[in-house]
């Protein structure tokens, strides 16, 4: 049976159903790869805001450690700890009340190490994390330009 005239064969039918496929999947597929692209930025933002709220509880920290010094009677004398909050200080903004998970917190460690180590002598100072020497992939001249490294020592933690 002939088709009517403008009427096209059956087949090209299929035809046009597998490019609207095609089509279809091209659209799902851009679709993917920007939400995974969004996803990254997300992220990326996330990663930005925490190293700015790191950076602000630093800040907070210097300037608690400053009014603490600041408030002593007599200079040079080293603050007594029951004075002050020197273990797990929470920070806070000044319009919201602090959170227990999730607020950025500090303490107050160390020692002198100029000074023979006795049980008062204490030191203040920041430490920034990302300082720390790693033990596991230190070499001998990084071990050995500490202040207080032996020869000794310096070989006695790199055959452990």
């Amino acid at each position: 049976m002939k088709p009517a005239p403008g009427v096209e064969p059956r087949a090209t039918h299929g035809s046009v159903f597998i490019i609207v496929l095609w089509i279809a999947f091209g659209l799902i597929s851009l679709t993917i790869y920007f939400g995974y692209s969004m996803m990254y930025e997300l992220r990326a933002g996330s990663n930005r805001v925490e190293g700015l709220a790191a950076e602000q509880a630093i800040d907070g920290a210097a300037r608690y450690v400053a009014c603490v010094l600041a408030s002593l009677q007599t200079n040079g004398l080293v603050p007594d700890p029951a004075n002050y909050a020197h273990a797990g200080v929470l920070l806070a903004s000044r319009t919201q009340a602090p959170q227990q998970n999730g607020s950025p917190r500090f303490w107050l460690i160390g020692r002198d190490t100029n000074a023979e180590p006795t049980g008062n002598s204490m030191t203040f100072a920041l430490v920034d994390e990302a300082s720390r020497l790693n033990l596991n992939t230190a070499s001998s001249n990084m071990l050995f330009h500490l202040p207080w490294m032996t020869e000794e020592l310096t070989a006695a933690i790199l055959d452990w």
